[in-house]
């Protein structure tokens, strides 16, 4: 048993690395009510003892508290089937007030196991809903060409 659970997982990342989406480190913006978003997709990384797909999140406004907001309840990854996932964990990096940054993570798999990112998938897409008044900010990278 332990050795099919072996393969299957192996082979659930084997197809999570075989497609990447736009350049690692390529930052997107969302301006907004105030409020300036940057995000910036870091990849699939290891984070303790699983892989995770990370984005860092940069804010920065002069009008609103940014720190009433709860990044893992606000964002979600989306792919070109309409599926979401919500983050594992948003790990505050910097700052408070008017200026902050972390990093979200999401899982590589979705709720029924299967990879989110596949070759097929058209895209993924960062979406932080209901920032400063504005409902929906997304930020989208396609996949890298080979």
């Amino acid at each position: 048993m332990r050795a099919v659970v072996s393969v299957v997982v192996a082979s659930v990342l084997l197809a999570v690395a075989a497609v990447t989406f736009g350049q690692e480190g390529e930052t997107k913006t969302h301006q907004g009510g105030g409020v300036t978003i940057e995000a910036t997709y870091l990849g699939v990384q290891q984070e303790g003892d699983r892989e995770v797909i990370k984005i860092e999140v940069k804010m920065d406004t002069h009008s609103v508290g940014l720190d009433q907001y709860q990044m893992e309840a606000l964002s979600a990854l989306r792919d070109g089937q309409g599926r979401e996932l919500r983050p594992v964990r948003w790990v505050s990096a910097s700052g408070g007030g008017h200026h902050r940054a972390g990093v979200l993570l999401f899982p590589v798999v979705d709720s029924s196991g299967r990879p989110f990112i596949a070759k097929e998938s058209q895209y993924l897409e960062l979406v932080i809903r209901n920032v400063a008044g504005v409902k929906e900010r997304t930020f989208r990278w396609k996949p890298a060409q080979s």
